[in-house]
């Protein structure tokens, strides 16, 4: 696992070849789940913010945001 007090984040990184799997919290308490490609460009981003909205990011391979999903409010 990974505890950064410096940069507020803490997780479990998987790395092969590059870091492909982040799991953990931001210094905003933000929960994430990142998969990455072969380049190391997020693809897929779950994630909980701190006040307890999810969200479901799909990335291009350039690692710009294409569509997100959220509740409906």
């Amino acid at each position: 696992g990974v505890d950064d007090k410096d940069n507020q984040f803490a997780g479990l990184a998987v790395s092969q070849g590059g870091q492909r799997i982040w799991i953990g919290r931001g210094g905003q308490g933000v929960a994430s789940v990142s998969l990455t490609d072969a380049n190391g460009k997020n693809r897929i981003v779950m994630q909980v913010g701190s006040d307890g909205t999810p969200s479901l990011g799909f990335f291009d391979a350039q690692g710009r945001l294409v569509q997100e999903l959220t509740p409906k409010q």
